[in-house]
């Protein structure tokens, strides 16, 4: 294999690979990357076995063929070179030679047949707008959890319509919902659920990426965008379908801006407990007034706010509180409670199409 790539084309391709690449794998062959030329294109793959990226370039190709080179001392050396053209030549046994302007090194290489191949979907799959999707994403993944005997809750189930891309994640402490509008959906309604690592990571390795071609099978999900192709693993078991227990009636709400709430939770909680960090929540009046209590300090602050319904007190742990405000939209929030004891749910005013559900703590 001999190519000559543009440098400035090919270090964000090898800074991107070496994101998922296998840094302390029992394959050595991962800490490398498949470099593929063929007919003007050098494809780059690499992978952990969990979580791949192919990523395609235009390059000027000499020689086609197949090699195994050690990813990290490559990225690190076009990190380096000033803008130009790498030559790549693997025409030599067991090593690479790398020419550009001012120099020259030489890197062993690896067997390409020994190099396990991705399983990428065949299937063009459903195609999705990427801004729609990346926000999605951006609303739900931060309340995916950790469960060894529930893997699945570390996922986000993705759910495809004909005119919306439905995205939930919980990890029963939370529940994190968001729906986007899409063209072209499928006629049958379909759903899959993601790694919620991976989804995070196409987001960041995608960039600005106008259009996503999502395919799933048994083996993963492929995700294709305009030069690379993703590949992820599913995960095992049935999501909880936990969003039909959350109700949709409640006798108790109260709108607020949400910066303010925002800050006036932050401000309460860096005074309270840092380990479990106890948030009341007094709806009174036209106010939220949030209060804790430390050993030897207490804070107070009021938030106005528009309410319907009784006066209730209920707790949180701030940080599940934080995180909720954080990830809605809007400028106004509105906070739905059943009881001082039941979940809460926010969403932005006048949408349902965007929530987060809290579960109290009990008094402390």
């Amino acid at each position: 294999m001999r190519v000559a790539v543009d440098t400035a084309r090919l270090r964000p391709a090898l800074a991107a690979l070496l994101s998922v690449s296998a840094h302390r794998e029992t394959l050595p062959i991962l800490s490398g990357v498949l470099c593929d030329a063929q007919e003007g294109a050098l494809r780059l793959t690499a992978h952990n076995l969990s979580l791949g990226l192919e990523w395609t370039l235009p390059v000027s190709v000499d020689v086609p063929g197949q090699s195994v080179i050690p990813l990290r001392p490559l990225a690190d050396l076009t990190r380096r070179l000033e803008s130009g053209t790498l030559v790549i030549d693997s025409e030599a046994p067991a090593s690479v030679e790398l020419r550009w302007a001012q120099g020259e090194a030489t890197l062993p290489t690896m067997a390409p047949d020994e190099f396990p191949r991705l399983p990428f979907a065949a299937d063009e799959g459903v195609r999705v707008a990427g801004a729609e999707f990346r926000r999605g994403v951006e609303h739900v993944a931060f309340a995916a959890g950790y469960d060894p005997g529930q893997p699945v809750l570390e996922g986000v189930r993705v759910r495809f319509g004909p005119q919306s891309v439905e995205f939930l994640a919980t990890d029963r402490s939370k529940v994190a919902m968001s729906s986007r509008p899409i063209e072209g959906g499928v006629a049958v309604e379909s759903s899959v659920v993601f790694p919620a690592s991976a989804l995070v990571a196409m987001g960041r390795l995608s960039g600005q990426a106008e259009t996503y071609a999502i395919a799933w099978d048994s083996h993963g999900v492929t995700v294709r965008w305009e030069g690379a192709r993703l590949y992820s693993r599913l995960l095992d078991g049935a999501y909880p379908e936990i969003d039909h227990l959350i109700p949709e009636e409640y006798p108790v709400q109260a709108v607020a801006e949400r910066t303010a709430l925002l800050g006036a939770c932050d401000r309460v909680a860096a005074l309270v407990d840092p380990g479990m960090p106890q948030v009341y929540l007094a709806f009174q009046g036209e106010e939220i007034a949030l209060h804790g209590e430390a050993v030897g300090s207490r804070a107070r602050e009021a938030v106005p706010a528009r309410r319907v319904g009784g006066e209730m007190e209920i707790s949180f742990n701030a940080r599940l509180l934080l995180e909720g405000l954080s990830h809605l939209e809007g400028d106004e929030v509105i906070l739905e409670l059943r009881g001082p004891e039941e979940l809460m749910r926010m969403r932005p005013v006048d949408r349902r199409d965007q929530y987060v559900v809290v579960l109290p703590m009990m008094r402390g």
